[in-house]
């Protein structure tokens, strides 16, 4: 054994140590760093599969409304915006049927298939995220509008009923177009309105529909924000019945932007 003498101060005996049970700073040192290296490494991956991971579609949910019937698709995660979701080209009132993709790779969906209020939904996973396709009766819905809700994250569709709009579901100003006015005549209305706030291009539709829910006129209408507008427009209907007038925009992109509506009587020109 090999015995090491340690330097005397003043007033200290010499004492003998052995050098082999010394301790090793340096290693314990070493293990420690590789150890904390390897657990923030292991924090580093599991972080980065969370955020290549897209969301799981976890439930659908369905709600009556006086104007719409409303799907809400849930998803896990909160970072689903209103830029991943891709309409497809479905005529929601031509064939009952309307789709969407969420598109965010790594996405999944633990329901395949949901039915409610009259609508079916199919969900499915792929490539390039979670494809939503809803199906209804032709001629039931008008319009599908859709946005995204936060925390946690939510798919939210509104299908416009096309029928006439019963008293609760009317709607004379929707923050930002107003219906001021509908003067009917035989196979005829003036509608009178007013532009809330700014419309992409200044531009939208007015339109008259019958009890089926079918389009019987449709005239543009150019005006801007503050100021008021008068159209003219003939239809055609063989018996008298309930309709629809609406003002409606999407402001280019299909979805619904502005929309009023209310019902009024249709008689048939003379």
């Amino acid at each position: 054994m090999t015995k090491t003498k340690v330097g005397r101060r003043d007033g200290e005996e010499t004492a003998p140590i052995d050098a082999t049970k010394l301790p090793r700073p340096a290693t314990v040192r070493r293990r420690r760093s590789l150890a904390v290296t390897v657990v923030a490494g292991a924090a580093i991956l599991t972080l980065a599969a969370s955020a290549l991971a897209g969301p799981i579609a976890r439930t659908v949910r369905f709600g009556d409304r006086p104007s719409t019937v409303r799907v809400v698709v849930g998803l896990t995660g909160s970072g689903l915006t209103m830029g991943r979701v891709l309409p497809g080209n479905g005529d929601v009132f031509g064939t009952g049927t309307t789709s969407f993709l969420i598109a965010i790779g790594g996405s999944g969906t633990r329901v395949s298939s949901a039915y409610g209020l009259g609508v079916h939904v199919g969900l499915s996973a792929g490539t390039h995220g979670i494809a939503v396709r809803v199906a209804a009766a032709r001629s039931r819905f008008k319009y599908a509008q859709w946005t995204t809700l936060g925390s946690p994250s939510r798919l939210v569709i509104d299908l416009w009923k096309a029928a006439p709009p019963a008293p609760a579901a009317k709607i004379l100003n929707d923050g930002c177009l107003r219906l001021t006015g509908i003067v009917r005549g035989a196979g005829s209305v003036l509608v009178s309105g007013r532009v809330v706030r700014p419309i992409f291009e200044n531009q939208f539709a007015v339109i008259v529909r019958n009890a089926q829910g079918t389009i019987v006129a449709r005239r543009p209408v150019t005006a801007r924000v503050n100021t008021a507008w008068h159209l003219g427009l003939s239809y055609r209907v063989g018996i008298t019945q309930v309709g629809t007038v609406e003002a409606f925009d999407d402001g280019g992109t299909g979805n619904v932007v502005c929309l009023v509506q209310q019902a009024v009587l249709l008689t048939p020109g003379k």
